[in-house]
């Protein structure tokens, strides 16, 4: 009687234990994903079309939707921000002086978290002219950061959904999508010289 009233209590204090857990995860990550709601607001993130501006039009300036110098008051490595219409993308880039791992595991406000932020290593410039721009993010099992880039395994998605835009401080770049497919883990800038034609 003893022994099984022991070993109730043990898988009581587990089940305790493992409950604790799964609730400091979801509210983790209810955290993590309200901050990020917030930094979209005070950046005032528009995804919305840009109008078109006929060939008879002077050209006017490029409206920028991203304040930026909000962005890097608070944070200086915020050099860019990140938008791919049909799935969550919706972040800033930074960049990490001295450190390329710094935003592995930690958020845009500089403090420790799992989910990192987005981000590239210093072997690529900051403008994007480089031939290969490679950009990192975690695949986040609550769906955030890089996660849905999974979808673009499905072809009908794939073929739905080919923009990504970049938005800078004083421009933005249109990219399609035109391949998508796993790799292994090889750094790609230290694995391959992009800067040969042959390779690229």
């Amino acid at each position: 009687m003893k022994q099984k009233n022991l070993l109730f209590r043990i898988f009581l204090v587990i089940f305790l234990v493992a409950v604790a857990g799964i609730i400091g995860l979801l509210v983790r990550d209810h955290i993590q994903k309200d901050k990020d709601q917030k930094l979209r607001e005070k950046a005032a993130v528009s995804v919305q079309e840009e109008p078109e501006v006929s060939a008879e039009a002077e050209e006017a300036p490029v409206q920028i939707p991203v304040d930026f110098s909000v962005l890097q008051a608070e944070n200086p490595d915020i050099y860019a921000w990140i938008t791919v219409p049909g799935t969550n993308i919706d972040y800033p880039i930074l960049q990490r002086e001295g450190d390329n791992a710094y935003y592995l595991n930690h958020n845009v406000d500089g403090e420790q978290e799992k989910a990192g932020a987005i981000y590239t290593e210093d072997y690529n410039s900051k403008d994007f002219t480089d031939p290969n721009t490679v950009i990192y993010g975690h695949n986040m099992k609550n769906g955030t950061m890089f996660r849905t880039l999974h979808n673009f395994s499905d072809k009908s998605f794939f073929d739905e959904n080919k923009d990504v835009t970049i938005y800078m401080p004083d421009k933005i770049l249109h990219y399609k999508i035109f391949a998508a497919y796993l790799y292994d883990s090889r750094h790609l800038l230290l694995s391959f010289d992009f800067d040969d034609p042959d390779v690229f």
